[in-house]
């Protein structure tokens, strides 16, 4: 049995999306994986009770930049005792650091998996970042990795462009979806739900289209705004930004915010919602990842309002039961938003292709197959 030591030099508990490293590793312990996640905690280890993966947790110091590579010092040290010749190392950019060392300890059996484009930022701390965690490791690095992988296509072009690397021998594993976790249900109320329930869930970060939605419910007319609540879950750099804008806007009785819930609670808030939403812009770092939110909305059977970025295209085409924005600002998302309310039940009916949809081609049993082939080939 071929072991796996998957480094993600973060705070684990804190991630919004843990589904890749958890679901993914189940699939390749199905194929014959021993599978050993090797991550940080920033309050406390995230229990993963039912599943076969190993979790390895180390704490670090809970300061900016110092957090990560502190955690890389305690990983090194102790894969430094713990990895044999022949195991298979998973790294991302951020973790590229360990690689020079742990290929002198005689560790070269060295993946680089890159899930999503880091682009540099305004201040000190994110350009430092940046030029640690992108730049330096995949420009200078990337000789002492033996095996690759992308989330796209796109994204894998983007970095053989930035960095002048061709890459001959990769694979490509996009997000997913346990279909078997996420489908649709019943919710049982204490009453019906008077209004429409708009669900957005994941990172609550800068650029992803959230004040722009916020701006759009404010500018319904009244009629159709009074039949919406908009429910956020999640949490991140703008949280507090988005609630003063919510409190500028006096929409507090139409938006919700649920805060972080933990993975295994959210096909039940799926469920309980009638339509999600995402209005992403169209900007290079959304073009080429893979809208793993989507997936999950699709599985449960729900109708989704989207831009029309490429990133969303190159999933979805002419599925009826996606309302596409036409545009990213407030006006082109107020607009889905009144189609999406008036025609509800037509969308509805119209999403239960979904999880037939989602079973074929983004299951994490799919996904997961791609990179656990990929792998035995290349260290067989």
């Amino acid at each position: 049995m071929k072991r796996i030591y998957w480094v993600e030099p973060d705070g684990f508990d804190k991630k919004p999306n843990k589904s890749p490293w958890l679901e993914m590793s189940e699939v390749l312990i199905d194929m014959n994986f021993d599978v050993v996640i090797v991550t940080g905690y920033a309050l406390e280890k995230y229990a993963t009770p039912g599943r076969r993966v190993n979790m390895k947790y180390f704490s670090s110091l809970n300061l900016p930049l110092l957090f990560r590579y502190s955690l890389l010092l305690k990983i090194f040290i102790w894969l430094f005792v713990k990895a044999r010749r022949d195991d298979i190392i998973i790294l991302n950019p951020s973790g590229m650091m360990l690689a020079p060392m742990l290929w002198l300890r005689g560790c070269r059996n060295i993946h680089l998996d890159v899930r999503t484009l880091l682009g540099a930022s305004t201040s000190l701390k994110e350009r430092l970042d940046y030029f640690l965690s992108w730049q330096f490791p995949l420009r200078y690095l990337h000789g002492y990795v033996r095996s690759y992988s992308f989330i796209t296509e796109r994204l894998k072009a983007a970095v053989s462009e930035e960095f002048g690397i061709d890459f001959k021998d990769y694979v490509l594993w996009q997000s997913g979806v346990n279909s078997r976790k996420f489908k649709s249900h019943k919710i049982v109320h204490a009453k019906a739900p008077s209004r429409c329930v708009m669900l957005y869930h994941g990172s609550i970060t800068r650029n992803r289209g959230l004040d722009a939605i916020i701006e759009a419910i404010a500018i319904l007319p009244s009629s159709k705004r009074s039949m919406l609540e908009f429910v956020i879950i999640g949490g991140g750099s703008e949280l507090h930004n988005l609630k003063m804008l919510v409190d500028e806007k006096q929409l507090s009785d139409i938006v919700t915010f649920k805060g972080l819930k933990p993975y295994d609670e959210m096909p039940d808030e799926i469920s309980n919602a009638q339509i999600g939403i995402y209005a992403l812009p169209d900007r290079l770092e959304w073009n080429v990842s893979s809208p793993i939110k989507i997936f999950e909305y699709m599985a449960c059977a729900k109708p989704i309002i989207l831009t029309p970025i490429p990133a969303h295209k190159d999933v979805l085409a002419s599925e009826k039961f996606i309302v596409w924005t036409d545009g990213e600002d407030a006006k082109a998302i107020a607009v889905a938003i009144e189609d999406a309310l008036d025609n509800l039940d037509t969308l509805t009916e119209a999403a239960s292709v979904g999880p037939a949809l989602v079973r074929e081609r983004f299951d994490w049993k799919v996904q997961g197959k791609k990179l656990g082939e990929y792998l035995a080939r290349i260290y067989a």
